[in-house]
């Protein structure tokens, strides 16, 4: 298998090798190509378009400017003085342009590079074989020229002297030489095209045989690349066969491993949820004791109430003031009294009633509503309770388990002041809503107890986890507030330590409890 997978390798690294060998060839070959012709254009240009621009400029100087001169001069529209100053300023200019046109057209130098010589031969505009017809043109040309403006200089002598008649005679002979001229001038312009034609027929021959040169060769890549890569193919399938049949036993091993695993798993899970069950079950009792304590507190004044109540009676009847007003006005007392007590136990009873499906609630209604279960005895242990709450928040979610969640923060407050014998006792809570990024209710629970220590703070949440002796706690109060803030209402508790000013204007160190819950 290694020997199969090291082969592999070294074709592969071979076959990439030859590719990338390839590419650069074939990168350098086409900037080559690019070039080449680049250098081919610019010749053209250099040495054939632009004299045959010059040529027909100097075409029109003579055939144009300087046969309308005379002809005005004739005419009698110019004076002789303007005359001699428009033929000594064409003079000028055509002489001018003649030296360009004549460099370039004697210059062939420079047309082959050194490269086009070795691939494809000789292929400048002298090699046309026309070298002597293109001397004779530029000869006759230059004479042509001169002897213009020679029998210019005569006429413009005769003008002065006052032969006119003469003056036209000579003026006739220049008109037949700018004629003759102006054909030796297209001579040269054809030569040049014919140049020009060549140049085209050098840069496809060029592009032509670079071509079918880069072509062979991509074809000569591209086999060897088939034939390692048939190769690197074989080799690949012996080892998928190979690698299906580990992968076969693998696979049945791993099925072996996935039932055994999520038997374990079941099992496990149904452990979790039946502990889950009974930490639920102890956390409800636990409140539920803590809720009897709270009505047998909140029954006893009523209670004596009552009791005062049917003592009048007797009291009334030794001293035989009874009357039936004294009675009806005592029996509803008395029944407002029961009526009071009735309503303690419907609001325990409601308390303990399982929520099946979500609804809408008053987060307010639901703190005010813990806070009178937990009223009786904060009073008696003299904690004083402030909430804050500039707007209701209606949010969705279980109002029973939010309510035991306050209760649940209730009594740690109050276990932990009765606990370091805190003399100033207060709880502070705050609703408020913030709407970026998202709307979220936040519902934050500050008290003076000191605070928590910092070395168990971020342990407080885990079950059976408690700071308070055996007997007084189970560990599962604040252990349950997390599963219900977290997983039932989809929302988030955190507690850190604080130091906060409370409404008597103090600064008290404490915990602080944050719920965020998202508004739906």
């Amino acid at each position: 298998m290694k020997t199969r997978y090291s082969t592999i390798r070294k074709k592969t690294f071979l076959l990439l090798s030859i590719l990338t060998v390839s590419i650069i060839f074939v990168a350098l070959f086409s900037y080559f190509k690019l070039y080449v012709i680049k250098n081919s254009f610019n010749l053209l240009y250099e040495k054939r378009i632009f004299p045959v621009i010059k040529l027909e400029e100097l075409n029109s100087i003579y055939s144009s400017d300087i046969k309308k001169t005379l002809q005005e001069l004739q005419k009698g529209n110019i004076s002789l003085s303007d005359a001699e100053e428009s033929i000594s300023h064409y003079k000028d200019l055509s002489q001018t342009y003649w030296k360009i046109c004549k460099k370039n057209l004697r210059d062939d130098s420079g047309e082959e590079s050194l490269v086009d010589s070795y691939l494809f031969g000789d292929l400048s505009c002298s090699s046309m074989g026309e070298e002597g017809i293109k001397e004779d043109l530029i000869d006759g040309a230059e004479l042509k020229s001169k002897e213009i403006f020679q029998l210019l200089t005569q006429v413009f002598l005769l003008y002065d002297e006052g032969d006119i008649e003469k003056a036209n005679e000579l003026i006739n002979k220049i008109y037949i030489q700018i004629d003759s001229l102006k054909n030796i001038f297209s001579q040269l312009i054809n030569y040049n095209l014919e140049c020009i034609s060549l140049l085209k027929k050098r840069i496809y021959t060029i592009y032509d045989s670079i071509s079918v040169w880069m072509l062979l060769f991509t074809i000569f890549i591209v086999f060897i690349s088939i034939w390692f890569s048939g190769r690197i193919m074989k080799n690949i399938e012996c080892m998928a066969k190979r690698a299906e049949e580990v992968a076969t036993q693998k696979d049945r091993e791993l099925q072996n491993l996935r039932r055994e695993l999520e038997e374990r798993i079941q099992k496990e899970v149904k452990k979790s949820r039946d502990k889950d069950q009974i930490m639920f079950q102890q956390a409800r009792l636990a409140a539920m004791g803590e809720m009897i304590g709270n009505i047998a507190h909140q029954w006893r004044q009523p209670l004596n109430a009552l009791t005062i109540l049917i003592q009048s009676f007797a009291t009334k009847q030794m001293m035989g003031t009874l009357s039936d007003e004294f009675v009806e006005s005592q029996v509803e007392k008395g029944l407002a009294i029961a009526n009071s007590m009735s309503q303690t136990l419907d609001d325990f009873r409601n308390f303990f009633k399982p929520n099946r499906k979500k609804e809408l609630f008053s987060i307010k209604n639901a703190v005010m509503h813990a806070y009178n279960f937990f009223k009786p005895i904060g009073d008696k242990e003299g904690i004083e309770v402030n909430i804050e709450c500039v707007k209701d928040i209606q949010i969705m979610g279980y109002q029973n388990a939010f309510t035991q969640v306050m209760l649940n923060l209730f009594n740690n407050a109050k276990d932990n002041f009765v606990e370091r014998k805190i003399v100033d006792r207060r709880i502070s809570i705050k609703i408020e809503r913030k709407t970026t990024p998202m709307p979220i209710a936040f519902i934050i629970f500050t008290d003076t107890g000191g605070g928590i220590d910092e070395r168990i703070i971020d342990r407080i949440f885990e079950p059976y986890f408690t700071t308070k002796h055996q007997s007084a706690g189970t560990g599962i109060g604040l252990y349950m507030t997390k599963q219900i803030i977290e997983m039932q209402m989809e929302g988030k508790i955190i507690v850190k330590n604080v130091t906060k000013r409370f409404d008597n204007n103090n600064l008290y160190r404490g915990a602080q409890f944050i719920i965020a819950i998202p508004i739906k």
